[in-house]
């Protein structure tokens, strides 16, 4: 998909591209862990491995967030809403 196609509403100032990791930056579910969801979607924020998928302690309680339109910012876990992580 071209970023230019991205039809969530939202444009590609609020779509993530990628963000920082503690591990491997593969952050989608596989349907296997964490245990019981579906394959491709979020890593969980309230899941027990969470902190090395959003590592706010990394930079002072925020991580870096790479938007779809090239800019990045800083977030926190409380500020993600599902939109942010699909493109359609």
């Amino acid at each position: 998909m071209l970023l230019v196609n991205l039809t969530n509403g939202n444009g590609t100032s609020q779509v993530m591209f990628a963000w920082d990791h503690c591990r491997s930056p593969g952050c989608a579910t596989n349907g296997v862990s964490p245990p019981g969801l579906p394959p491709n979607t979020p890593w969980p924020v309230d899941d027990a491995d969470q902190v090395n998928h959003y590592p706010e302690a990394r930079h002072l309680g925020v991580y870096n967030v790479l938007l779809c339109d090239g800019h990045v910012q800083t977030m926190r876990k409380d500020e993600l809403r599902p939109y942010m992580y699909y493109v359609n």
